[in-house]
C-alpha cells in the first residue's frame, strides 16, 4: 500500500500541469423572489465540461442589510464517485457580508467531469430591496493544480417582494473600555423590553463594531426601548444601559454610532499568542505578545527566547500595550540552529519581572519543531504529505501551520517535489530525507 500511494504522489508531483477547458462556476437559482422573513438556499453549482476538476475555492459577498448567512454546507460535486475529500475553508460573515469555501479531493485518484454542487448556502431575509450574490474570487484547479482558464462565472439575484415591511433599522456602534482602548469580539445582545424579543449582535475577533439590523413596525417602533447588555470577551465587564427609540431614529433609519463604555481592567496580564522563524527570509525567531489584562501593560519589559530549555536570547518590548492589543518582536540577536530531531521553543513574557500580572503562570509558549510536521502535532505523517502538495500546488499556506516545516529542501521555497519526501520521512519513519531551512549540516 506504502508503494501504490507513494506512486500516486510521485505521480501528482510529476505530471505536467496542463491548461484545462472551460468551466463554469453558478449560483443557482441565478434570480430569486422571496418575502420578507423569508429562509432560502441557493446551490453554487460547477459544470466542468471538458474539464477535470480536483479542487475549487471562491469567495462570495451579499448585501448584508438584505440579507444574512445562516450556514453553508458541503455540497456532493467533488465526492461524486464516492471519493473523500478535504474542506480547507468554510467562512461565514455577515458583518461584512462575505463567505468563503475551499474543497480539495484526497486520495489515490483524478478530478470529477460530472457537473454538481459545489456547496449550498441558506439565508435569511431581513429587509426588502435587491442584493446581488456576487463571485469575488473563483479557482478550480485540475489534479496537477493546473488553473482551469477561461472560467465562466454566473452571479446570482435575489429580490424581495410581496408584503413588505418598513425599511430595515440599523443599529450600530463600538465598544471601548474607559480608559480608551477597544474592547474586540464584545458580546452583545440587545432586549426589545416592551415585546420581550431578543437579539445578539454581529461582532468580529478582530474588531470592536457591533451591528443588528432589525425592521420597523416589525421589531422595533417609537417610543419602546431597547436594553443593551454588553460584556468584554471574558466575561469579567459588564454595562447595562437602556434606550428609548425616538421618532427621530425611525426617520433616520436606525441607531447610529451607539457606542457603549466597560469599566477599565484592573491588573496587566501578559501572554504570548504566537512564535515563529522568520522563514524564508532568514533564522530569526519572532513572537506575538498580547495584553489580555485590564490595565496599560508598561513600556521595557523583556521577552526571552528558550530552546531546549537553553536561554538563548531577549528582546524589550518598547511600547505599552493597552487591552487587547498586541506586539510582535523578534530576537534580532540570534540565529536560531535547528538540530533534528525536533527542538522545543519556548518564549516567555515579562521574564524580568519588570510588570505585576493577575495571572504570572500564564506567560510561557511552547512548542516542538521538526522538520516535516507541518501540523505542528509533535510527529510527521503521511496525510501531511498531501498538505505539503497542497500548499505547492495551489500557493496557499493555509494548508499547512508551518511553512518552515513545509520547506524540507531547505531552499526556501514549499515545491511539489517536497510533498514526495514528506511522505517517505513518515511512511519509512526516517527523517534523513528532510532538510529544512536552519538545520544543522553534518
Amino acid at each position: 500500500m506504502k508503494y501504490t500511494i507513494a506512486a500516486m504522489i510521485m505521480v501528482m508531483i510529476l505530471a505536467i500541469s496542463q491548461t484545462a477547458s472551460a468551466a463554469t462556476i453558478s449560483v443557482e437559482p441565478s434570480y430569486l423572489n422571496v418575502t420578507p422573513g423569508e429562509e432560502f438556499s441557493v446551490n453554487i453549482t460547477v459544470y466542468p465540461e471538458s474539464a477535470e476538476i480536483y479542487g475549487a475555492q471562491y469567495t462570495l459577498h451579499f448585501d448584508n442589510l438584505l440579507l444574512r448567512a445562516l450556514s453553508q454546507n458541503k455540497g456532493p460535486f467533488l465526492s461524486q464517485d464516492g471519493n473523500s475529500t478535504n474542506v480547507y475553508k468554510n467562512d461565514f460573515d455577515n458583518a461584512h457580508g462575505e463567505l468563503k469555501y475551499g474543497e480539495a479531493r484526497t486520495g489515490e485518484v483524478g478530478g470529477v467531469t460530472d457537473p454538481g454542487v459545489l456547496a449550498t448556502i441558506e439565508f435569511e431575509v431581513r429587509s426588502p430591496g435587491t442584493s446581488e450574490i456576487r463571485f469575488e474570487e473563483v479557482k478550480l484547479s485540475d489534479p496537477e493544480a493546473g488553473s482551469i482558464t477561461n472560467l465562466t462565472i454566473n452571479n446570482g439575484t435575489v429580490e424581495t417582494t410581496g408584503a413588505q415591511p418598513s425599511s430595515p433599522f440599523l443599529i450600530y456602534g463600538y465598544v471601548s473600555y474607559e480608559n480608551g482602548s477597544k474592547c474586540s469580539n464584545p458580546h452583545v445582545n440587545i432586549t426589545n423590553l416592551n415585546t420581550s424579543e431578543e437579539w445578539h449582535a454581529e461582532t468580529s475577533p478582530t474588531s470592536n463594531y457591533y451591528q443588528l439590523v432589525l425592521r420597523y413596525d416589525i421589531d422595533i417602533t417609537a417610543g419602546e426601548v431597547l436594553q443593551f447588555e454588553v460584556t468584554s470577551p471574558y466575561g469579567c465587564q459588564l454595562n447595562i444601559t437602556n434606550y428609548t427609540i425616538t421618532a427621530d431614529d425611525i426617520a433616520n433609519g436606525g441607531l447610529f454610532n451607539f457606542n457603549i463604555s466597560l469599566e477599565s481592567p484592573e491588573k496587566t496580564d501578559l501572554v504570548i499568542t504566537d512564535a515563529w522563524v522568520c522563514w524564508p527570509e532568514n533564522c530569526t525567531i519572532c513572537y506575538t505578545i498580547m495584553n489580555i489584562g485590564y490595565e496599560i501593560a508598561p513600556a521595557g519589559h523583556n521577552t526571552t527566547l528558550y530552546v531546549d530549555g537553553d536561554e538563548k536570547a531577549h528582546d524589550e518590548v518598547p511600547v505599552e500595550l493597552v487591552t487587547g492589543e498586541s506586539y510582535t518582536g523578534c530576537f534580532e540577536s540570534y540565529s536560531w540552529l535547528y538540530t533534528p530531531t525536533e527542538d522545543n521553543i519556548t518564549v516567555c513574557a515579562d521574564n524580568n519581572g519588570t510588570v505585576t500580572e493577575s495571572n504570572e503562570t500564564n506567560n510561557c509558549l511552547t512548542d516542538t519543531w521538526m522538520c516535516g510536521d507541518v501540523d505542528g502535532n509533535g510527529e510527521v505523517t503521511t496525510p501531511e504529505a498531501f498538505k505539503v502538495y497542497f500548499a505547492a500546488a495551489y500557493e496557499d499556506l493555509s494548508y499547512v501551520d508551518s511553512g518552515w516545516a513545509a520547506d524540507v529542501d531547505g531552499n526556501g521555497e514549499i515545491t511539489t517535489p517536497e510533498a514526495f519526501k514528506v511522505y517517505f520521512a513518515a511512511a519509512y519513519e526516517d527523517l534523513g530525507y528532510l532538510s529544512c531551512m536552519c538545520s544543522k549540516k553534518s
